[in-house]
């Protein structure tokens, strides 16, 4: 070894040891190191500086320079054959001029000629392509692989321009919800049909452990658990946790199918991360096994219910809820929202949540608020109904302790003492806004409290965010409306509510209802398809 490489060596040597002495020994990378060495002891993978580096010197070789010798040896046959190489190619090349050392005459001419010819046609092609050019970017020579690349307009790009912006920002309004619900402590439901919304609930994750290490120090456990439908994605989320690791030593793995469950299980065995990023087979595959614990995770995501749920992952997903700590908060992302998402994400999401909505539609506003429509003849059957669902309304609020007001709408005022009467005998405060004396109620026994309104009465939308069941007596008002405040409700909760009894009267506005409720993934009574269709034929005659 030389002198400098020598320096070089024990001035690296002198800060390893310094880390090493800052660090300590009780440490749990020190830990860590020590398992890794005997790992690669007993698999035979051991370093070239963890054993006999250096063979000893010898009477025929006592300055080992054995190896170094072997290292020119190789380089200087190298060379030579470089050098055979490159003498054979000279000698393949004489091959193909005279004797004299000169190329025939004839040989020459006809190269140049074809050569000549060859740019005259390039040179020609390139004149009469001049226009379609301008259209076409470089089409790329190689058969079944060429590939026309088209000019694309300034209109075109500022269309494009305007497009990724519009991303760009709901991109931000749907991170910036949903990092508000976690800083309020609560579950994020998030609706979105976008794919881009990774970061949104990665970037919380390092709050999520710098508070964990913060409370319960350094100990390398679960504590942040994305569930993914894919490999390709689990792949996505973890490049967007790579930085993490350089930035706040935040450690981060994806367990997915493609990779062999024992190298997934050695490599668990050397470190457990603080981020995992799963799917659910194969969670529930190292679980199984008792890989690690799900019991110090604090902080979970759901992304792509619906994905999950149509790829057959139903059993896994109850089964990974049961490992579950009751305390960790949790975030489901879904891009539609189907009676089996519903049904799985309230089982999820028990407590009080926040919405994150790139869009402001129904759809998305309105994700896990049940729509039911009844179509009814007589004013003794709406009655009847409206009976019904303030008794099952009222024994949930019992049974949960929930505090969700109930709104009634109507079309017409003289109907508010019926409903008002009705209301007081089911147990309910009824309130009535609109500010009549007659409208007001005297009673205010009841747990519950119910507003009655009539439906064009202009509304406070912040009234609206408490309401978790929505009535609507006598339903004729436009669909328009009816969507609108449909999204304002059941705000805080995924138990929201809407009950919408129909009559004849509900005919011209049938088709634009259902149009809502498709759009919504709500079921279609086929009661009110045959409204819709009678009202056709009454506009079509």
């Amino acid at each position: 070894m030389a002198k400098g490489d020598d320096a070089l060596a024990k001035k690296k040597n002198k800060a390893i040891r310094k880390r090493n002495r800052r660090a300590g020994v009780d440490t749990t990378e020190f830990a860590e190191g020590v398992k890794a060495h005997k790992r690669r002891r007993k698999l035979g993978t051991r370093r070239v500086c963890e054993g006999m580096c250096y063979s000893l010197p010898t009477p025929e070789d006592p300055f080992n320079e054995r190896k170094k010798r072997s290292k020119r040896k190789a380089a200087l046959d190298g060379e030579n054959n470089a050098d055979e190489q490159s003498a054979s190619r000279k000698r393949s090349r004489r091959t193909e001029i005279g004797f004299d050392g000169k190329q025939k005459h004839s040989e020459v001419v006809n190269r140049t000629t074809s050569r000549a010819m060859d740019g005259n046609q390039c040179v020609n092609g390139m004149k009469d392509n001049k226009a379609g050019a301008k259209q076409t970017l470089g089409h790329r020579s190689g058969g079944k692989h060429a590939v026309d690349v088209p000019v694309v307009s300034d209109k075109n790009a500022g269309g494009d321009q305007e497009v990724v912006g519009q991303l760009r920002k709901d991109v931000s309004q749907f991170e910036g919800q949903w990092w508000l619900a976690l800083a309020q402590g609560v579950d994020v439901l998030g609706a979105s049909s976008n794919s881009y919304h990774a970061r949104a609930y990665v970037v919380p994750a390092a709050t999520q452990i710098a508070a964990h290490r913060h409370t319960n120090g350094l100990l390398h456990k679960p504590i942040v658990l994305f569930l993914v439908c894919s490999r390709e994605q689990a792949l996505l989320v973890r490049q967007i946790c790579k930085p993490l690791k350089k930035a706040l030593d935040i450690q981060s793995v994806s367990l997915h199918p493609g990779t062999s469950l024992k190298h997934q299980l050695d490599g668990l065995a050397v470190r457990t991360p603080e981020i995992i990023v799963a799917t659910p087979d194969r969670l529930c595959q190292l679980l199984a096994v008792q890989a690690f614990s799900l019991g110090s995770v604090s902080y979970v995501v759901v992304d792509g219910m619906d994905d999950l749920i149509s790829h057959g992952y139903r059993e896994e997903m109850a089964t990974i809820k049961g490992y579950l700590p009751p305390r960790a908060k949790i975030g489901i992302l879904s891009a539609t929202f189907p009676v089996e998402v519903v049904d799985i994400t309230r089982n999820w999401l028990r407590g009080p949540v926040v919405r994150a909505s790139s869009d402001l539609s129904c759809p998305a506003m309105s994700a896990c608020i049940t729509q039911a429509v009844t179509v009814v003849t007589t004013e003794e059957a709406k009655l009847s109904k409206i009976k019904k669902i303030l008794e099952q309304v009222w024994k949930k609020q019992e049974a949960d302790s929930c505090s969700g007001k109930v709104l009634v709408l109507v079309r017409h005022a003289h109907q508010f003492p019926v409903l008002m009467e009705l209301l007081q005998k089911q147990g309910f405060s009824p309130q009535a806004l609109g500010g009549s004396p007659i409208m007001q109620s005297q009673s205010r026994e009841g747990r519950g409290i119910a507003l009655v309104a009539q439906y064009d009465q202009v509304i406070d939308m912040s009234m609206l965010a408490n309401v978790e069941v929505l009535i609507n007596y006598d339903f004729s008002w436009s669909a328009e409306l009816y969507s609108k405040i449909v999204a304002q409700i059941a705000r805080t909760t995924t138990c929201g509510r809407v009950e919408t009894l129909c009559t004849g009267a509900a005919a011209l506005q049938a088709k634009n209802l259902i149009e809502v409720l498709e759009k919504s993934w709500q079921p279609i009574p086929h009661a009110l398809r045959l409204l819709a269709q009678a009202s056709s034929l009454l506009h079509s005659s």
